[in-house]
């Protein structure tokens, strides 16, 4: 069984997760510690099943990436578990000549050592002698086993088939048993270990005191790519992005290995995008379907890590060109049936009504049973969060870090300030001001802000708890909270259920909002200026608005926007 399968635990509710403890030598670095994992011993991480079978599968990924962090924080190669037939990188001349001089260096490196030390007398020449004698009596097995390719059961001596798979696996060479090409590196092992010895008869003999020229294992002075990677996330703000360029890392490393930067070579992303691009995701929790990777995903990877390399070049860590440049992941990946992965869009006023007809915001049985209807009333995130973000189109994650602050009901254009705050960064660090519509004023909206602040809160959603309880405006990620994964789990399949492809990915979620607000002011009855609608909602103008005007200010877009409602969308009484 696998080594990562022992690290499976299962939670009280059935779901599996993946838990490691740090190595000390990790915590002994204890700025590599903060900065890898936190500062926290332990490293967690869900693996969203109940399924034994499937986390077993999906466990792998768990413990690459925990392999990866432990590496990262030593400065050393990671040791990442994957079967060879999933092996790409090539067998090149080049690779043979690196394994030869590998393997020669094994050879010579200890003798060098120990005739240097031996300098010092007393044991360490003792442990010279002691070496000398042992080569003498093992002398003519060795050259057996060497000249004539004849095997030897003495742990002492090599073993050249086995040393040949330990680089191929190390190496992640494309050489399957059999295969000319397995020979061939088998053959470098070979010749590695002849040369080596060869040239510590050299030594021995006087015929030379030193040898020139003779190659290391490592000559490149250049970072890897991990190093590389690691200063452009320490450039970023945005944890998503933080995220999602360790994830292209250690998907990159599990398939090509985490290289100098000056092997790295354009063939090497090639074939990381062909073999990603082969790879089928999701399909392990209940409401994920089993699907190829899709093109954005991939051309994200590849973009992620050219960025990281481009950083790397213009500060002159390395010198260009850019191996992952110009490459269109695109073509690397499969097709993606329509009716499995539908596109995302946004709610109709149809679908608007359908939800809010739920418990939500009808009235529920009891708190803590908050899906089925009865006569007690959620009056906080939870009826707020998604009637605010049908009218103003606001994201998730604004929402969740919302501070009272920011609503200015006080002003002569009622509006609400999307900017970074100490509860979260918003996409692009861009500031923009959403009119606060006349039908949330008349519902009751500026009275339930009033609540809040009477409080206390300093969010405006105090009940939306953020994800693992912990605030931190680089971390949190407020669409991922309990209410938001509630809502599109449960409540939009509970009202929407009929309309809903079945066996296919869910066209529409808490993001859907943002697209029928954009839809809502696009109506040709409110002949708005689609500049004033891309400023609102926070998307890039169009023409030379973008470059000329800028911020369209709230004295422009409000009075433009303020009255637009929804035809026949009726909103439940708002919770006292």
């Amino acid at each position: 069984m696998a080594n990562h399968v022992r690290y499976i635990r299962r939670r009280d509710n059935g779901v599996y997760y993946y838990e490691r403890r740090v190595p000390q030598a990790v915590i002994d670095r204890p700025d590599e510690w903060q900065r890898q994992f936190g500062g926290r011993r332990l490293f967690r991480t869900s693996l969203d099943t109940r399924s034994q079978a499937v986390a077993m599968r999906s466990s792998e990924e768990a413990h690459n990436r925990f392999e990866l962090l432990v590496a990262s924080a030593l400065g050393v190669a990671p040791l990442i578990t994957q079967e060879q037939d999933d092996a790409t990188r090539p067998v090149t001349p080049a690779v043979l000549t690196k394994i030869t001089a590998f393997m020669r260096d094994t050879i010579v490196r200890p003798w060098e050592q120990r005739m240097t030390l031996a300098e010092l007398g007393g044991v360490h020449a003792e442990e010279l002698e002691d070496a000398l004698q042992r080569r003498d009596f093992d002398a003519q097995e060795m050259g057996a086993i060497l000249r004539d390719r004849k095997a030897s059961d003495d742990p002492r001596l090599p073993d050249v088939e086995h040393s040949a798979a330990a680089l191929i696996r190390q190496e992640r060479l494309d050489a399957p048993p059999g295969s000319p090409v397995r020979a061939f590196v088998v053959r470098a092992v070979r010749d590695g270990l002849l040369a080596g010895h060869n040239d510590v008869d050299d030594i021995l003999s006087g015929k030379r005191r030193a040898l020139p020229n003779r190659p290391r294992i490592r000559t490149s002075t250049a970072p890897r790519l991990s190093d590389v990677v690691a200063d452009y996330t320490g450039q970023l703000r945005a944890e998503r992005t933080i995220r999602e360029a360790n994830g292209a890392l250690a998907s990159f490393v599990a398939i090509i290995g985490d290289m100098p930067l000056d092997e790295l070579t354009r063939q090497d992303f090639i074939a990381f995008c062909r073999a990603e691009g082969a790879r089928t995701v999701g399909g392990k929790a209940s409401d994920s379907v089993a699907r190829p990777i899709s093109p954005e995903t991939l051309k994200k990877k590849i973009g992620l890590l050219r960025a990281a390399i481009n950083l790397a070049i213009q500060t002159d860590r390395v010198p260009g060109p850019n191996p992952a440049a110009n490459i269109d992941a695109t073509k690397f990946t499969k097709p993606v049936s329509a009716a499995v992965m539908p596109a995302k869009r946004g709610f109709d006023v149809h679908e608007l009504t359908l939800i809010l007809q739920h418990p939500w915001f009808t009235g529920c049985e009891s708190q803590s049973k908050i899906h089925e209807a009865g006569s007690h009333r959620l009056s906080g995130a939870h009826y707020w969060a998604p009637v605010l973000a049908m009218h103003t189109g606001c994201r998730a994650g604004e929402l969740g870090g919302l501070r009272i602050a920011e609503i200015r009901l006080d002003h002569q254009h009622p509006h609400i300030v999307i900017r970074d705050n100490v509860y979260r960064t918003t996409k692009g660090s861009y500031t923009r001001r959403v009119p606060i519509l006349d039908v949330l004023l008349e519902h009751g909206f500026g009275d339930f802000v009033e609540r809040q602040a009477t409080a206390g809160h300093d969010r405006l959603f105090a009940d939306w708890e953020p994800p693992a309880g912990k605030v931190d405006a680089n971390a949190t990620a407020w669409s991922n909270g309990r209410i938001i994964r509630s809502f599109n789990r449960t409540v939009v399949r509970q009202q929407l259920g009929a309309i809903l492809v079945s066996g296919a990915r869910q066209e529409v979620t808490f993001h859907g909002f943002r697209g029928a607000f954009k839809t809502l002011l696009t109506r040709i009855e409110y002949g708005l200026n689609p500049n004033y609608i891309h400023e609102v909602v926070g998307h890039a103008k169009l023409g030379l608005d973008q470059r000329y005007i800028g911020e369209i200010p709230i004295a422009d877009t409000y009075p433009a926007m303020h009255g637009c409602r929804y035809n026949g969308l009726q909103l439940p009484p708002a919770p006292s």
